[in-house]
């Protein structure tokens, strides 16, 4: 998974990511709790930005479609 350079968080020494901000896209990448969505019972907002640059507003749309 690629972040743009606008997003990422810098490590204070100005020369690249912080190690948190790399651990945590590390664990975005083997999370995945689609099978649970069909399940939601309640009204659900799902909210996505245009901009974004790890969560593209596909994911969203995906997401919003497995909801029943």
């Amino acid at each position: 998974m690629a972040a743009s350079s606008a997003v990422m968080e810098s490590g204070g020494d100005g020369d690249g990511p912080s190690e948190g901000f790399l651990r945590q896209l590390e664990a975005r990448r083997h999370h995945d709790a689609t099978a649970g969505l069909g399940s939601i019972s309640a009204p659900t907002l799902v909210c996505a930005g245009r901009y974004d640059g790890i969560a593209p507003v596909a994911n969203s749309e995906a997401i919003a479609a497995a909801i029943p």
